[in-house]
């Protein structure tokens, strides 16, 4: 087994290693809300919905230390664009229990087109109570990319460069240069990379060296194996375990109730009324018929005295009432008119 100072000289580097991964993340918090339709999305070299998962090795340790990153969403934050970032790394077994317990969480909104940092929040959940600290950054944003930031600008950047960093009130230089070829096999699969070896005071001033890290030779150019070396000697290797794209769900569509529509009643027509026609046939339960004229004889002994005619005359409209006009005449013989009346 390795003497303590050793393993702790190991963790030491272990808990510098997990920052120079640009290791991210945050608790179970709100994402950033997504811009509007008419805001035009800048360019950027974060890939939305990559989360990478690594485990670390310590000399002939394994599975000493695991850590995910994952590249949340991208959405508006006090009205500025900015993505969000998140991730978390935890030391495993005899790291964790008999020399450096690391639990931490960490959410970090950065500029898409810059890729500095403008908020970051960190939880530390190796103690009983978790501990959280908050860097709000967006009034007075840096001019430097932090370490959590800075592995995306170097992948961005292909590699190669010098790139200034802001740790611990400071401004580092980065140096990083390509170093050769070398195929990774790891747990995500088999890819063939570029060495990148980095150079900084910043590692220097913590006992850190022979830093390296290799991204594939693909277009996502992803950090494949990283290598760190402490002040005694140990070895500390990040391997890629596994690599997912996961689509971000859409935002959920705003439901604009729709007015219940209020039924229109429909006037009920008029009745047009139809045409009044003279002279049309009466009812069937009338005894007698239009035009029926009945013949009364009038006998005064065994004398004709005259006549009595009742007649159905007309049908009309008298005063717009149906009318039906009945009439009786009285007809006479001069020698009987005086009997007749």
């Amino acid at each position: 087994m390795l003497p303590r100072a050793s393993i702790v000289g190991g963790a030491v580097a272990l808990a510098v290693f997990f920052a120079a991964l640009g290791i991210v993340n945050g608790q179970n918090l709100p994402s950033v809300p997504p811009p509007p339709a008419s805001v035009v999305q800048s360019p950027t070299q974060f890939r939305i919905g990559e989360k990478l998962t690594y485990t670390f090795s310590m000399d002939r340790f394994r599975n000493v230390a695991y850590a995910e990153t994952h590249i949340v969403s991208r959405g508006l934050l006090n009205g500025r664009d900015a993505l969000e970032l998140r991730a978390r790394y935890k030391t495993l077994d005899f790291v964790s229990a008999s020399v450096m317990s690391l639990d931490e969480e960490r959410i970090v909104f950065v500029d898409p087109a810059t890729g500095l940092p403008l908020y970051v929040r960190s939880i530390d959940n190796s103690t009983v109570l978790p501990t959280e600290s908050i860097s709000d950054l967006i009034a007075a944003p840096l001019q430097h990319l932090d370490l959590a930031t800075l592995i995306f600008r170097i992948r961005h950047a292909g590699g190669s460069g010098v790139f200034n960093i802001y740790e611990k009130g400071r401004v580092f230089a980065v140096a990083v240069q390509s170093n050769g070829v070398e195929t990774v096999k790891t747990e995500a699969g088999v890819f063939e990379t570029t060495v990148f070896s980095v150079q900084s005071d910043y590692f220097a001033s913590h006992g850190l060296s022979d830093v390296r890290i290799n991204l594939s030779n693909d277009a996502d150019r992803l950090p494949v194996l990283a290598r760190i070396r402490s002040a005694r000697g140990n070895l500390l290797e990040a391997k890629l375990a596994s690599v997912q794209l996961l689509v971000p769900d859409p935002p959920a569509p705003v439901i604009t109730p729709v007015p219940t529509p209020v039924p229109i009643p429909t006037p009920t027509p008029l009745r047009t009324p139809e045409p009044y026609v003279d002279n049309e046939p009466l009812a069937r339960d009338i005894a007698f018929v239009l035009g029926e004229r009945l013949e009364y004889s009038v006998i005064a002994g065994a004398r004709p005295a005259g006549r009595v005619v009742i007649q159905a005359r007309e049908r009309k409209q008298v005063n717009g009432v149906d009318s039906l006009l009945l009439t009786a005449d009285v007809i006479s013989h001069d020698a009987t008119e005086q009997a007749l009346r």
